[in-house]
């Protein structure tokens, strides 16, 4: 049995509690503290957890032995906290988007290599058992075959937030899980998007993105919006032997895996086409909370060097992703190349 790693959570409000309460439940974390400057919040951790101790001073985590500090403050918030603790030599973990300017991202990704410290960021799909699955059966290329298309649809109901849009709040989860998945990032994105309520303070709240990545020459388009009142987390990975439908929100059967293929006939210089449409295989998955396999993994990290893929460079990548997809918005839908590491 190994040291306990120690943690300590800045924002008890929205998702912090759920951060918490994971780190409260594994055996090889400590929480040592919880800040967070509304009394409130503070309150019904101390309902929720009476051992854990509460402070409205974030100052309070450099008196302690941190292994790492969560951030899970708005995104606005993020940089000004995020420097403070690299610069005191503690580790972050930081709830999506690292910050909301690039020149931010990169400070804070040089900040912590010249530390030596580590920027994970609080990517939760990448982390569940099923994007993990769906990783192994799209890269199985004697059975799926070649990628061609990624189509993903990520909608719901608000969360409307006064200092950013839907780009911001939603397209993070696109760009995680389809790099994690390729293995590399796009390096040409575009966007149109729009206010569609038409509301003073609220900014876009439904837009269409695409994403091109180079290497594998595959193209995701992906719809987002705070306007439905149906939510979907539904993902397509098209290949040239299989088709898988990701749908995080079927916990009887997240993957949907069809066999199809495409057939060519020629006839003297004419080509005819026709499908192929085999069986559906549904993989058994045991669904576990995303939160908890994300712990356990940045316990490994600190015990035992593990990597793991949403790490500083991940999220300086999914920072200067989302400024290109929001200039591209503001010009009209052009793309913008990607400043990638």
């Amino acid at each position: 049995m190994g040291k306990k790693i120690n943690f300590s959570v800045i924002g008890a409000g929205y998702w912090g509690p759920n951060l918490i309460r994971v780190i409260e439940q594994n055996y090889d974390c400590d929480l040592k503290v919880v800040i967070d400057l509304n009394s409130d919040n503070l309150a019904n951790i101390k309902r929720q957890f009476p051992g854990v101790e509460t402070s409205d001073n974030i100052d309070s985590v450099f008196n302690l032995d941190i292994d790492l500090v969560v951030i899970a403050t708005p995104p606005e918030t993020h940089y000004e906290i995020a420097v403070k603790m690299l610069s005191n030599n503690l580790n972050i973990l930081v709830t999506k988007p690292l910050c909301l300017d690039l020149s931010e991202a990169k400070f804070l990704y040089n900040l912590a290599k010249k530390n030596r410290l580590e920027i994970f960021m609080d990517e939760t799909f990448i982390f569940s058992n099923q994007v993990i699955a769906l990783k192994k059966y799209v890269n199985n290329t004697r059975d799926f075959g070649e990628l061609t298309f990624i189509d993903s649809s990520r909608v719901n109901l608000g969360l409307f937030q006064q200092n950013t849009n839907v780009i911001w709040d939603l397209a993070p989860h696109d760009i995680a899980i389809s790099s994690y998945v390729l293995d590399e990032y796009p390096d040409m994105v575009r966007a149109t998007s729009v206010n569609g309520l038409k509301i003073p303070g609220i900014n876009e709240s439904y837009a269409t993105c695409e994403y091109k990545f180079s290497k594998s020459q595959v193209l995701m388009t992906s719809l987002i919006s705070w306007l439905s009142p149906v939510k979907s987390r539904r993902m397509v990975f098209g290949g040239t032997k299989q088709t898988i439908i990701y749908d995080h929100l079927d916990y009887e059967s997240p993957l949907k895996i069809f066999n199809q293929e495409i057939l060519a006939k020629k006839n003297g210089k004419i080509t005819n086409y026709d499908y192929s449409i085999g069986s559906q295989f549904i993989p058994h998955i045991k669904i576990r909370e995303p939160l908890v396999n994300e712990i356990e993994e940045i316990v490994k990290f600190f015990r035992k060097g593990a990597k793991l893929f949403a790490e500083k460079k991940h999220s300086y990548n999914s920072v200067s992703i989302l400024k290109s997809l929001t200039d591209s918005s503001k010009e009209g839908g052009a793309y913008k190349k990607v400043k990638l590491l």
